[in-house]
């Protein structure tokens, strides 16, 4: 695998010696190395982007909350825009601001569901945005266990299932 050319030049006529040429391949693979380095580098980081990108622009919203302080540690940009909030708003914040009055206790209790079997699927909630106007979300999360074993943070998502909850609401009447 050819990686381009590198030249030595003296300024006066004469062989190259077998030490001269040891240190130019020395050389040569040090300078290989570094250019291997870089394109590795440059891949993570394309990595890196597009996995963000992934994250940011979900159609989920999804957080991470530390079950202990009970705040948001990191949301998606699909979170910040539905709710309103810009996301260095909603990091910090207590999650359990964003659950609607009526919603508030099931959330509590889902929470402790999550803490003690580490997993929860499909809890149906209500969240407010910045605005006061509400979304029906499910709610779907994962807990983190820490260093000790017990759940220490949860990965969250909320799909919003507001269009679907009105549909099935307008077919009862």
């Amino acid at each position: 695998d050819v990686r381009g050319v590198l030249l030595a030049h003296s300024g006066e006529v004469r062989s190259f010696t077998q030490d001269d040429i040891a240190f130019m391949e020395s050389v040569a693979g040090v300078v290989a190395q570094a250019m291997e380095n870089q394109e590795t580098e440059d891949a993570l980081r394309r990595s890196e982007r597009l996995y963000q990108d992934l994250y940011d622009h979900a159609p989920t919203m999804y957080t991470l909350v530390d079950l202990v302080s009970e705040t948001i540690v990191d949301c998606n940009a699909t979170t910040s825009r539905a709710l309103g909030f810009a996301r260095e708003e909603l990091v910090g914040r207590p999650v359990f601001d964003l659950y609607a009055v009526d919603s508030l206790a099931d959330a509590r209790v889902a929470f402790d569901l999550l803490r003690d079997v580490g997993e929860i699927t499909d809890v149906e909630l209500t969240v407010r945005r910045r605005d006061g106007s509400v979304i029906e979300v499910s709610l779907a999360a994962i807990a983190l266990p820490g260093a000790d074993g017990a759940a220490r943070m949860a990965r969250c998502g909320w799909v919003d299932v507001s269009d679907r909850r009105q549909r099935e609401r307008a077919l009862r009447l």
